[in-house]
């Protein structure tokens, strides 16, 4: 097994994203303004979905490949975040991966979600993970659910907020304790942290993703499969939106 679980650390991967976001951020003068704008292009310009490196991607390469899940977008999420002085929180539960997930390849996985210092003055604190899935896959998945009478699933639930302001929390994956797996929670707020949890018993897909049968059967399977139905489920969304217009 491998001695480290991540290959990267936020010290370089900041430096590396933060051209970008300094780009995205030009012009705003609050830190609230600044989240706001970094929320938006992670949500918009970052399609939700899985790559090769699933939970082992770094900030620049879910930013190069345009494309992550909740736990590579929020590592980005926080590196651009960071990289224009703005403080941000990581915040890792458990959760049952069905039905939000449709899929076989485990029941407990990991969710990772942000709380994002809006105002350092008054210490305002914001808790958000609408950044994670693109708008039109949140319009299809619940257009389905809706049509399902179910509150969960489709990789969102039933009052998914894609829309965020800086003022109020805006969560399009976690909703309350639907998914919620068990009381296991933690925070963090450096690399350091984040390599001691991805390396220990509370990271469920610690072993498949650190062997080189798990990390290919996760690779050539369960991505290409799970990108496709988000893919079609993208699709269907793009044509509702564009039926509001």
């Amino acid at each position: 097994m491998a001695t480290r679980f991540l290959r990267w650390t936020f010290a370089d991967e900041i430096q590396k994203v933060k051209p970008v976001a300094e780009q995205i951020v030009q012009g705003a003068k609050t830190h609230r303004e600044k989240a706001v704008r970094i929320y938006n292009y992670v949500r918009d310009e970052v399609q939700f979905g899985f790559t090769a490196e699933f939970d082992r991607a770094s900030p620049s390469y879910t930013l190069e490949q345009k494309r992550g899940h909740c736990n590579p977008k929020g590592a980005l999420f926080h590196a651009m975040l960071s990289a224009v002085n703005v403080q941000s929180r990581m915040r890792i539960i458990h959760i049952h991966l069905n039905p939000l997930i449709t899929t076989q390849f485990a029941d407990i996985g990991v969710h990772m979600f942000m709380d994002v210092q809006v105002d350092p003055d008054k210490d305002e604190w914001v808790t958000v993970d609408g950044y994670v899935v693109d708008r039109p896959v949140v319009a299809a998945g619940i257009e389905t659910l809706k049509k399902e009478g179910e509150n969960v699933g489709h990789f969102t639930h039933i009052g998914a907020l894609s829309e965020w302001d800086g003022q109020k929390p805006a969560m399009s994956q976690y909703v309350d304790n639907a998914i919620r797996a068990d009381d296991f929670a933690i925070t963090i707020d450096k690399d350091e942290d984040l390599e001691a949890f991805y390396m220990s018993n509370n990271y469920p897909q610690r072993d498949a993703v650190l062997s080189w049968l798990g990390s290919k059967m996760i690779s050539w399977f369960f991505v290409p499969w799970t990108n496709r139905s988000i893919n079609q489920q993208r699709l269907v969304g793009n044509e509702l939106i564009k039926a509001t217009k």
